[in-house]
This record gives structure tokens, sequence and C-alpha cells, in this order.
């Protein structure tokens, strides 16, 4: 009986450890129509907005023969460098690509005006268009050339989030994250956290409840806050994590996320201090943490060497 009941507690204890552990969000990303018409290799390619010769995005074969040659084959839509340089995008479950601008070196390719409009690109033909223009002071803000700087898209609720701080100057702290349904053809704001600076943006999945993490633009600290069942953001905030005084600089900023097979949450931390900066000079920290159920909390389990960042 005594074995009985510790075979029982045993099997408790294992399940209960494993609904705590860190999982990413499924990843609905697929081919978009027009790929077939191109000489790019549908099933190893990479999308990139930080091609060192290429302004906007393309689509360039992942394999060795391409990525050593100096002019490698590559395809871009006509539109794709239309909107100056791009940063961030996600993938949704239709082969849309939604991207958006961040000014490099200066701001003659990406005026401030600009940067607060979502673009998204259409899956049959490529073409991109601006999606939504999110609110905004009419003025440009003085010091400060950035407007949105991180994006995801979660495809089990159909939510793209964003952060943006073309409001904020090196004093006052104006950004906001938004939440915006995407499921009707007029996209939807449905939710926001004011007075927030974010950089990188992600959802994760601990003890079965969607976590938006987001990285600081101000700090190193990333900060968790609970999502409901809509997506929409809730009153449970706290501080995730921190690469504060680590790592080959010690004041990174974390501009990108990905939950890896074996439940490691990468963090990717680049120097951000609101200057424009050439994408070959931003130096990437891979930072891997790992979530701890017995203290619900994250510990650092290593750091990648810096290597050269792949862009915002």
């Amino acid at each position: 009986m005594k074995i009985y009941i510790l075979i029982i507690a045993i099997v408790f204890l294992i399940l209960n450890n494993l609904k705590a552990q860190l999982v990413g969000l499924p990843v609905c990303k697929k081919n978009p129509t027009y790929i077939e018409k191109t000489k790019i290799d549908p099933k190893n390619f990479l999308i990139t907005t930080s091609d060192r010769f290429h302004k906007g995005l393309i689509f360039i074969n992942n394999d060795s023969t391409s990525l050593t040659k100096k002019n490698p084959y590559f395809y871009q839509q006509p539109t794709w460098k239309k909107f100056g340089y791009l940063g961030g995008f996600t993938i949704n479950e239709k082969a849309e690509i939604f991207v958006i601008p961040v000014p490099t070196i200066n701001t003659l390719e990406n005026p401030k005006k600009d940067q607060n409009t979502i673009l998204k690109t259409n899956a049959i033909t490529g073409e991109m268009k601006p999606y939504i223009v999110l609110p905004s002071n009419k003025l440009p803000v003085k010091g400060n050339s950035f407007g949105l700087l991180g994006i995801y898209y979660d495809c089990t609720s159909k939510i793209l989030y964003v952060t943006t701080v073309y409001n904020s100057n090196r004093k006052e702290e104006k950004g906001v994250i938004y939440a915006i349904d995407t499921k009707l053809k007029v996209p939807v704001i449905i939710d926001s956290i004011i007075n927030t600076d974010a950089f990188g943006i992600s959802v994760i999945k601990i003890k079965n409840s969607n976590i938006l993490i987001y990285g600081s633009a101000r700090n190193s600290n990333v900060m968790g806050v609970v999502l409901d069942s809509l997506g929409k953001f809730t009153n449970k905030k706290r501080m995730a994590l921190s690469i504060e005084n680590i790592g080959p600089r010690g004041d990174d900023k974390c501009r990108k996320f990905k939950v890896t097979d074996k439940g490691e949450l990468i963090v990717y931390g680049v120097e951000f201090n609101w200057n424009l900066t050439a994408p070959t000079d931003r130096q990437e920290t891979e930072y891997y943490f790992k979530w701890d159920a017995n203290i619900s909390n994250f510990k650092l389990i290593k750091i990648e060497n810096p290597h050269a960042s792949i862009g915002f």
C-alpha cells in the first residue's frame, strides 16, 4: 500500500512539473504562392531585412553555395524596397508577412512620420502595402528617430502584438504595446499597455498560461504579462528576467526571443542607445535561460559568443 501511494505521489510530481515547463506557441507560417515562380528553394530559404546590399525584404536560398557567394541569387518583389529599410517581421497562417520599418544610419529612407506604420505582403502576389497606422503625435519627437521596434504574431488567437516608441524621448517614456486583432478585413486595436518603451516581444506558455514577454528599450529587463483567453493584457505583470551586468557589454537590450525544443528561452541582446547604427556594426549576444519550476523563475544557463546581428 505504501509503495502504491509512493508511486502515485511520484507520478503526480512529474506531471505537475511537466505542466510548469516553458513551451513556445505553435508556428503557423507557410510558404507564399508566389515563391513557386522564383528560383528560391521553397524547402530551404531565409527571409531577411538586413542584407548589406539590398534595402528592404528579400528571400535567399539557405545553402552554403548561396550564402558564400558575393552575389547570391535572391528574390525581391518590387514593392519590398519601396518603404525604406525594414526591421522585424512575422508570418501568419496565410503566408502574409507583417513587417515594420526601422531607420538605419539616417532617416533619409525612413521618415519619422512613417515609423508607426505596419506593412503587410499579399500571400498571392507578394505586393507590400501599409496595413495599419498606429496612433501617434502629429509632430515628430526630437532626439528619437524610432517608432515601431518589435512585432510578434500569435497564430492561435490571430492577434498581432507590436511595440512602438514613436512618442518617446530620452527623458519621457511614452511608448505603447498594442494588441491588434487581424481576423477581420480591417485590423482592430483591442488592447494596449501605455507609457511603456518596449523592444523585442513574444508570447510563451508556462503552466497553461499564455504570457507576453517584452524587453525594455530603456534597460536590460524583460517583463511578463499574462494574457487572457482573448489575447488581451491582464493586470498580472512581473519582471521575468534581466541581462543587466552580464554578457560582453553588460547593458544589452532584448531585441528578440526564441523558445527551443529543449524548453530553453533564447534572449537575443544587442546594444541600443536610441541612436542610428548600421546593422553590420551591431553585435548580438545570445543569452540562454531555463524555466525553473521549483522557484517559478528563469535561470541563466549559458551565453553564446557575440556575433554580427541580423537586424531588428
